[in-house]
């Protein structure tokens, strides 16, 4: 089983990986070793399900993460990279992106969370769910 442990120049890492609805409620999470890029699990999170929208940061403008997007109907609201092509992003929809933000900072007050001090990726996870769950029940 992946243990989502990865080197960083820390040391060992793990980053979580959130799809969040609009209210700032998680829809999913994923973990993964702290060395992967956002985009190793962004298809993931959005697959088997039906957004209404999809926001991400321009780390995540790629082809193969916007063509099942779009393929679902949806207009992703995804900044263009610097050097790449210029692709249209509605503002009004973008500045919405700060929900996950505030989620994650949300479930990191909770030191066990943000130090991670369990050794398997399950452990983790679940004090990872704990967290949000205590802060949705505030």
């Amino acid at each position: 089983m992946n243990q989502a442990l990865g080197r960083s120049r820390g040391g060992f890492s793990t980053k979580i990986h959130a799809a969040v609805s609009g209210v700032g409620q998680a829809v999913r999470l994923r973990l993964s070793g702290g060395e992967r890029h956002d985009m190793t699990e962004a298809e993931a999170l959005i697959s088997g399900s039906k957004p209404r929208h999809v926001i991400a940061d321009n780390g995540c403008d790629s082809d193969p993460l916007r063509d099942p997007i779009q393929a679902q109907g949806v207009r992703p609201a995804i900044p263009s990279r610097t050097g790449h092509r210029r692709r249209r992003c509605p503002a009004e929809r973008y500045q919405h992106r700060n929900v996950v933000e505030r989620f994650m900072n949300r479930i990191k007050h909770f030191r066990r969370v943000a130090t991670h001090y369990d050794k398997t990726a399950a452990a983790y996870l679940s004090w990872v769910c704990l967290a949000f769950l205590l802060v949705t029940l505030q």
